[in-house]
């Protein structure tokens, strides 16, 4: 998130209203990372997309509106989730 407001200050992003986090970090991933990455850094990541981003519950929210209330309560979630997992 820091990088996106940073690159808008700069104005290398527009700030397109309808951009979705789950859009945003889709682009930021292979059009610009996958280039400069090396193939494990690249892959270590997209599996982070993948299973935590895509199709998450916060992947829908704009940009705009996301704030780090969004974040705390799916990472909330998420280690729940793992604790509950973990201790059947």
């Amino acid at each position: 998130m820091e990088e996106y407001k940073y690159k808008l200050n700069l104005g290398l992003i527009s700030a397109d209203s309808e951009t979705t986090l789950e859009k945003y970090c889709y682009t930021w991933l292979y059009q610009y990372k996958k280039i400069e990455w090396k193939p494990s850094t690249f892959a270590r990541n997209e599996g982070i997309y993948r299973n935590y981003i895509q199709g998450s519950p916060i992947a829908k929210f704009k940009l705009l509106d996301l704030k780090t209330i969004h974040f705390q309560k799916y990472i909330n979630k998420i280690v729940k989730e793992k604790t509950i997992a973990t201790r059947k």
